[in-house]
């Protein structure tokens, strides 16, 4: 049986979410515009991440980068239980600006898929219980916290090498489907966008994505419903807004990339979360 709870939690600091999760549903390859960072509660935990497949146990920090494909299942049959901070990047620019450590702000990533450090995992779950807490107090405390849990997280990302940087053909491609994911396009636009072979498109954005082009349409799709049901939108208009082509391809792959549909995730929400 596959099932999610999963509840999204208001915080104190602006450009941060917190989630709170017990499934043992197995979410499919997607990824997110921000920076995540979580920490295993119970149960295992086996991903896909840049590094090939890990497996997280209770304790365990698990992080994902900003565009990094990754997808998540239970390790064995019983549910697995996480908390997840997400972090737009202005929000770690801000945290980040003034730390001599990271002169580049734009060129960070976490050292590890998963980190095993009891450390580590006392400090997220101070900075996490600090974050979701709805007392304005202690607030030295929480950003310390953050930025302790930033530091010993993250490093400046190792440069490409000129065969492995995204050819300027593919970033059109991509750049044409994160402009508007809401509109029709077809594989042959795509290809016309980029002046290349249909298949051409398909093998570059794969490469630089790990996604097909029709997975990474979908996932911006996905990501722009959340978005319009956290300001407040119906789900019919979440789904116009975003492109799909009812409410129940809406419904098949929001629960495909974050375990629940959208109207159980309406539900859990309310203004301050978003």
């Amino acid at each position: 049986m596959s099932w999610s709870k999963v509840v999204p939690r208001a915080t104190r600091m602006p450009g941060l979410r917190a989630v709170e999760a017990f499934s043992r549903h197995s979410f499919a390859p997607h990824a997110h515009d921000e920076f995540g960072l979580g920490m295993v509660l119970s149960g295992g935990h086996v991903s896909l991440s840049r590094v090939g497949r890990v497996e997280a146990e209770p304790r365990d920090v698990i992080n994902v980068n900003p565009g990094e494909v990754h997808d998540g299942a239970p390790l064995g049959d019983a549910p697995r239980a996480w908390l997840m901070v997400y972090i737009d990047p202005p929000a770690l620019a801000e945290g980040l600006g003034r730390e001599p450590e990271f002169p580049d702000l734009n060129g960070l990533e976490f050292v590890a898929p998963v980190l095993r450090s009891p450390g580590l995992a006392d400090k997220f779950g101070e900075l996490y219980a600090l974050l979701t807490q709805p007392a304005a107090e202690d607030e030295v405390a929480l950003e310390g916290d953050l930025l302790e849990v930033l530091v010993r997280s993250l490093r400046p990302r190792a440069r490409a090498s000129s065969g492995a940087l995204c050819s300027a053909r593919v970033l059109r491609v991509l750049e044409r489907m994160r402009d508007d994911p809401a509109a029709a396009v077809t594989l042959a636009d795509l290809a016309e966008v980029a002046g290349m072979s249909r298949y051409q498109v398909l093998r570059g954005v794969k490469r630089a994505t790990g996604l097909t082009p029709q997975a990474f349409l979908r996932q911006l799709r996905v990501d722009r419903a959340r978005r319009a049901i956290l300001r407040g939108s119906t789900l019919a208009e979440a789904a116009a807004e975003a492109g799909f082509c009812d409410q129940s391809h809406m419904n098949r792959a929001f629960k495909g990339a974050y375990g629940v549909t959208p109207g159980a995730f309406a539900r859990s929400v309310g203004p301050s979360a978003i």
